[in-house]
């Protein structure tokens, strides 16, 4: 599975992918579709790491998530190669031991 992410309300904000080193956008229209299991923050433009403090009484903003089944379209489409024949289907339906990662 991938799962999409579109930001729909609330002011820019920045989707955070810290083991890739990369910020994409997270504004009203923004729209970023990865593996819901790479590690993954949202921050304002320029906040470094995430502060319960920062957020409190902050302009909310919205985001509709969703997922894409890995289909042969699918992968043709996002360029991704056949599964291994002995790996998992994971999507939201699995249940991932939120302190490990570790599958049921």
């Amino acid at each position: 599975m991938l799962f999409g992410a579109w930001c729909v309300a609330g002011p820019r904000r920045e989707i955070v992918f810290s083991r890739a080193g990369l910020r994409v956008g997270g504004a009203v229209g923004d729209l970023a579709i990865f593996d819901p299991f790479e590690p993954h923050a949202v921050l304002d433009p320029g906040q470094r790491h995430y502060s319960r403090d920062y957020f409190t009484g902050a302009e909310p903003s919205l985001f509709v998530g969703f997922e894409i089944a890995l289909d042969q379209a699918a992968r043709e489409a996002f360029g991704i190669d056949e599964p291994l024949p002995s790996g998992p289907v994971l999507c939201s339906a699995v249940a991932v031991n939120a302190e490990t990662g570790a599958l049921p």
